[in-house]
């Protein structure tokens, strides 16, 4: 809810249109991968319902949240959900690692070192 309000009052609608971004760079990235089931998951809550239903209204992100849905098409199962911040602690650390790092970098397999104790760690929760 507090995004929403970010949004409409335009003091804090960076994070929620980055939140954006990331979804649709995502959705075009495993596209073209050829991947054919996948499951975005965000911590704006507002992004994600928005994803759900293709609902963008006025807001400046709607036209990622339509790119998203054109990409979608490609998929045989596209599902997403909302993850709470500090339930997303991989995420947080690779967009971390992402700010440091001045080229595109894709880790198909593997995990980067100062990740891998947090993705154990989600492992070991499931």
């Amino acid at each position: 809810m507090s995004d929403l309000v970010h949004e409409n009052n335009g003091g804090g609608s960076k994070p929620v249109k980055v939140e954006a971004i990331a979804a649709c760079r995502a959705v075009e990235f495993g596209s073209e991968l050829g991947v054919g089931c996948a499951i975005v998951e965000g911590d704006s809550e507002v992004i994600v319902k928005a994803l759900r239903n293709k609902d963008n209204g006025l807001v400046s992100f709607a036209p990622l949240i339509n790119d998203v849905s054109l990409f979608s098409s490609l998929y045989l199962e596209l599902s997403y959900s909302h993850i709470r911040r500090d339930g997303n602690k991989v995420a947080h650390s690779l967009a971390k690692l992402a700010l440091m790092t001045p080229d595109c970098t894709v880790w198909m397999e593997g995990v980067p070192s100062h990740t891998f104790r947090l993705v154990q760690a989600d492992l070991a929760a499931l």
